[in-house]
């Protein structure tokens, strides 16, 4: 199962996508590559506001299955960040509602 946990702590917010789905083979498993696929959309648009210097990206840690993120938005864009942040989780508990065994989402 994975889990997904986005949650705000004082002005940042503190991003957890961890372990395998387990729908299909690895590889094959479609509902962990609906996950990843939002992850890393949710990943490289935090990124290129990072570039574009609307936050910080305080930890970054992705591996196999698994990705941590601290991020400290400015001020000036915490509604931009928001909407991201927010439509992405959008779409977490999308594929939560069709598939719950599979993936949880908290935040």
């Amino acid at each position: 199962m994975t889990a997904v946990s986005i949650e705000e702590y004082y002005d940042s917010y503190i991003i957890s996508v961890t372990g395998h789905a387990g729908f299909g083979e690895s590889g094959k498993d479609i509902v962990c590559a609906a996950i990843s696929a939002l992850a890393y959309t949710l990943l490289n648009a935090l990124k290129c506001a990072q570039d574009e210097s609307y936050l910080y990206i305080r930890t970054e840690s992705v591996s196999d299955g698994n990705m941590y993120l601290e991020v400290l938005p400015y001020d000036f864009s915490r509604e931009k960040i928001d909407t991201i942040i927010e439509t992405c989780i959008i779409g977490f508990s999308l594929i939560e509602e069709e598939y719950p065994d599979y993936i949880t989402v908290s935040g």
